[in-house]
């Protein structure tokens, strides 16, 4: 219960538990297009029940809103996720979650967790394989830009610049991390 732990009520949820399509938000309608082809429904390490969306190596991979998503030029945001990351450093950066252009949570070739912030990134020192719970904040009200982990929470550089309406997972116009979404 969101209220009891002192959380605000979340404005979406994807279950991601669907077996094709697009993904449904429970709450509000802030449905995910899903874009290439994402392995659906896939069983998940250490649960006997829960399925997860699993994202490969392929080009603009992803699951997106980028019509009715939170505006980010007017409103603060939290994007929360449980995703089990990839063990390996990627190649090249690959993001896992993401709010509009430049402002995303990135596994990188240091394989470290980045998070970015309209292109300005601030990386975290621990390995991100496994699961982790993975946040991206834009808070408008206190001028705050976060990347909150499982393991660290690191300050970005917050700027009024930031913008854009947009929510997902995995990569828009780049490669996502081969990763599992709960």
């Amino acid at each position: 219960d969101f209220i009891a732990l002192g959380l605000t009520v979340p404005a979406s949820l994807w279950p991601l538990q669907e077996t094709s399509g697009t993904l449904v938000d429970t709450i509000s309608g802030v449905n995910l297009t899903v874009i290439g082809t994402p392995t659906y429904a896939q069983p998940v390490p250490g649960f006997s029940t829960v399925k997860g969306l699993t994202m490969t190596e392929a080009a603009n991979q992803r699951a997106t809103n980028t019509t009715t998503a939170p505006n980010i030029n007017t409103t603060s945001s939290l994007l929360l996720g449980l995703v089990y990351v990839s063990a390996a450093a990627p190649p090249a950066g690959r993001t896992l979650i993401a709010q509009a252009a430049n402002n995303e949570v990135q596994h990188n070739t240091s394989d470290r967790l980045t998070g970015r912030f309209n292109g300005v990134a601030v990386a975290q020192a621990v390995d991100p394989g496994g699961f982790r719970f993975l946040a991206h904040q834009i808070d408008r009200t206190n001028a705050v830009a976060r990347l909150i982990t499982d393991q660290a929470s690191s300050v970005g550089t917050y700027n009024v610049a930031i913008t854009g309406v947009g929510t997902g997972i995995g990569a828009a116009g780049g490669t996502p991390d081969p990763s599992q979404y709960l």
